[in-house]
């Protein structure tokens, strides 16, 4: 009876062994020999139906959710919101920046809290912390103008209260996520945004 598998990638390797430098080198002349072809509308659609992005930054809900006054559960429902793109609106006074509100817990009923985006080579404008404000590195990285120093996903940037500055994002990365949470409120090009009057 015939191999089924036989002249597909599965029989191939069964055949020759996936650890043959002669099978693999094969397999890579076969690749570079095809030609590139842009998919279907519909199999795009149906492949990008097909992926779940929850869960993507899980691996931030400890932090988050310290920052947040949250417990773990409740800080990865806040992150799968990352994902979901009805849920954040851009600000022309921040240039190509995103901004992603969200409630946290009693700790931070009065500090503005929420997602923050913003494209890789741009910059985050020159603004003000009315309270202590601390920001947590989630994707790509950026340069602080107080410090000059470069920080990446995982860490935790705090600015005291009557602190100053502005950031860029470097060109060489992905954009920048950032989870922000100021005290009291921020203000942003003469305007002061609280917990009551986000911008939107």
């Amino acid at each position: 009876m015939t191999d089924p598998t036989k002249g597909t990638l599965d029989g191939f390797l069964r055949e020759h062994g996936a650890d043959d430098p002669e099978a693999l080198d094969a397999l890579m002349s076969i690749g570079a020999a095809l030609e590139p072809t842009e998919p279907s509308e519909a199999l795009r659609q149906k492949t990008l139906g097909a992926l779940s992005l929850d869960g993507r930054f899980e691996r931030f809900a400890d932090q988050a959710g310290r920052l947040l006054d949250l417990g773990e559960d409740d800080a990865r429902t806040v992150l799968n919101r990352i994902d979901q793109p009805a849920d954040w609106y851009g600000d022309p006074k921040v240039g190509p920046t995103a901004m992603l509100w969200i409630e946290g817990g009693p700790g931070v009923r009065d500090a503005v809290t929420g997602f923050v985006r913003v494209m890789a080579g741009e910059d985050f404008p020159e603004h003000k912390h009315i309270g202590q404000e601390h920001v947590l590195v989630m994707q790509g990285s950026l340069i602080d103008s107080l410090d000059g120093k470069r920080h990446g996903p995982g860490e935790v940037i705090p600015q005291p209260p009557g602190s100053q500055h502005s950031f860029h994002v470097p060109e060489d990365g992905p954009d920048l996520l950032i989870l922000s949470v100021v005290q009291e409120a921020v203000e942003i090009d003469g305007q002061r945004l609280g917990p009551d009057d986000r911008l939107g």
